[in-house]
């Protein structure tokens, strides 16, 4: 807009003969870094042709408008940071809270899965292995829990079981599909 209004022959300032210059000038005016030199020169540039009046406005708004949008762009970058940085920590207090609790950051890939009465055998080095990330506290903890607990295990490990049978299952299926699909090409070819 610099270089539409002001690339007269009668404006000899060099701050909007082409674009990449009137950028620039917008650049100080929104950082309002150097704005007061860009003002003393288009007071003293335009005075012979009266342009002075138009510059000054044009700069000043240049630089209100530009802070503004600037100002409140730092402020919107930090406030969003700030809130992401609240989320994170309360989420990291809520999981350290619960010590019984599996953390997202381990895959099931990292951890070795072992059937219950594997796990309550002798002699176990996997579970002498294994510390807790906190010792809980076992006051509330009764024998009717307890047993819940490992009826919940036994249940979750029954599950999983018949799930591998229904994935062979599946795979059994799709192995018959994917033949009679390979024959149906072939009496097709033929």
């Amino acid at each position: 807009m610099g270089v539409i209004l002001f690339d007269l022959e009668e404006i000899p300032l060099p701050n909007f003969v082409n674009a990449l210059d009137a950028w620039y000038t917008v650049f100080i005016c929104v950082t309002q870094d150097g704005w007061a030199d860009l003002l003393e020169t288009f007071l003293n540039t335009g005075k012979e042709q009266n342009y002075d009046k138009l510059l000054v406005i044009y700069l000043l708004i240049a630089v209100s408008a530009g802070g503004f949008v600037f100002a409140n762009l730092i402020v919107a970058v930090i406030v969003t940071n700030l809130e992401m940085a609240v989320k994170e920590f309360r989420d990291e207090k809520a999981m350290s809270d619960n010590p019984l609790e599996f953390h997202k950051d381990y895959s099931a890939s990292e951890v070795e899965i072992l059937p219950v009465h594997e796990l309550l055998a002798n002699n176990n080095t996997a579970l002498l292995a294994q510390r807790p990330f906190k010792i809980p506290s076992l006051k509330k903890f009764s024998l009717r829990r307890l047993q819940a607990y490992i009826a919940l295990i036994v249940a979750l490990e029954h599950n999983m079981l018949e799930a591998e049978i229904i994935h062979l299952d599946l795979e059994k299926v799709m192995a018959v599909i994917l033949t009679t699909m390979a024959q149906v090409r072939i009496k097709r070819i033929r």
